[in-house]
């Protein structure tokens, strides 16, 4: 069941356009994940579904209703979304419970034992009398939680609400927040600048470039199947090697590949567990072209003849880095420093784009 629904929204602050025809959809139970860099409007789009920003252009439906259209703005109290921030805006002069009781209504009665079973199901039910300062972080977020989930909402929009926990105890935190809303059977929006989040978090990542939806997939297909270049760039490091199509395969100084395209200049996109390091057999430093020398942590790094690639390694030891825009980067084996290497390609092919325009 598709809960709430994004089509072709637009808007703008002024002359600037900040959504240019944003779609997209969030089923109950699925957690979609907005990524994007800071500007490509990712807190916007949370705004206007959440009702705090106006529908210029566009609509926006939950649970089959149409909540905004131009001329038509349903406020938000009356939208069933909650809302948890990244500073969480818990209220300083409010208890535990009564952040969470904030905005029900009804019987006191019934508002205490619905408070009472929200705070037993995030696991505070023995804070209800404690002030936000005295808790935690991790604390914090989930009476945040809980008060998003006070109204029975079909919607929780999530804006960037880990960012501020430490490292240790945001994939704690986060994997239990998100296990709760699935069991709730609501939808959610994350929005995150963070891939890696991104990844282990949603069900679907929604990539938001510059205003537009550049891609909605499982992360997955949007991982191992861009659809652009700025798609293959956002989930992490890539190689772009360019490459010739002739008679049905592409030539590059990794290798060739058969493809279904047609002739021309293209872009090889390459992963870097695309490329394996292996050393030389017998091999000195750069005894060979094309030798892919394996360098120390602290070593500046080092070129290899015939591809003259700059080559880092950081500080795993299993891994090698481009140090600079010519390199690769590339999976390493641990071999010892001074070893000559040379680098194979992997058993699956790289994505390939038009040089003119970059499109798939």
């Amino acid at each position: 069941m598709t809960r709430l629904v994004l089509q072709e929204v637009h808007h703008r602050y002024g002359a600037q356009e900040v959504l240019r025809g944003v779609s997209l959809n969030v089923g109950a139970s699925e957690v979609v994940c907005l990524l994007g860099p800071s500007g490509a409007g990712k807190t916007t789009v949370l705004r206007v579904a959440a009702g705090l920003e106006p529908v210029q252009a566009g609509v926006v439906a939950i649970d089959g209703t149409v909540v905004a259209r131009p001329g038509r703005q349903l406020p938000p109290e009356q939208r069933r979304i909650g809302m948890v921030f990244q500073d969480y805006a818990l209220f300083p002069h409010l208890t535990v419970a009564g952040n969470v009781e904030f905005g029900l209504r009804g019987p006191a009665k019934l508002r205490r034992q619905r408070v009472q079973a929200l705070l037993e199901r995030v696991g505070l039910a023995a804070l209800t009398d404690r002030y936000p300062h005295t808790l935690s972080g991790g604390q914090q977020q989930r009476v945040a939680l809980a008060r998003a989930l006070a109204r029975e909402p079909a919607v929780v929009l999530l804006d960037e609400p880990f960012a501020s926990l430490d490292a240790t105890l945001r994939e704690q935190v986060r994997d239990e927040t998100l296990a709760l809303l699935r069991e709730a059977g609501v939808a959610v929006l994350l929005v995150t600048h963070d891939a890696n989040e991104a990844m282990a978090a949603g069900d679907r990542i929604a990539l938001l470039q510059a205003g537009r939806i550049e891609q909605d997939a499982s992360p997955e297909t949007l991982y191992r199947h861009p659809v652009s270049r700025a798609a293959a760039t956002a989930l992490g490091r890539v190689n772009v090697v360019p490459g010739i199509i002739t008679a049905g395969h592409v030539h590059s100084r990794l290798g060739s590949w058969p493809v279904a395209r047609s002739a021309g200049a293209v872009e090889l996109l390459v992963r870097p567990e695309q490329l394996i390091v292996q050393p030389e057999a017998g091999g000195g430093v750069g005894s060979r072209p094309g030798a892919l020398c394996w360098r120390p942590p602290a070593g500046a790094g080092a070129r290899a003849r015939g591809w003259s690639l700059p080559v880092g390694v950081d500080a795993d030891p299993a891994r090698a880095w481009s140090a600079g825009r010519a390199g690769l980067s590339a999976r390493g084996g641990g071999h010892p420093p001074g070893r000559t290497c040379r680098a194979g390609r992997g058993s699956r092919s790289p994505s390939c784009w038009r040089r003119a325009g970059l499109s798939q």
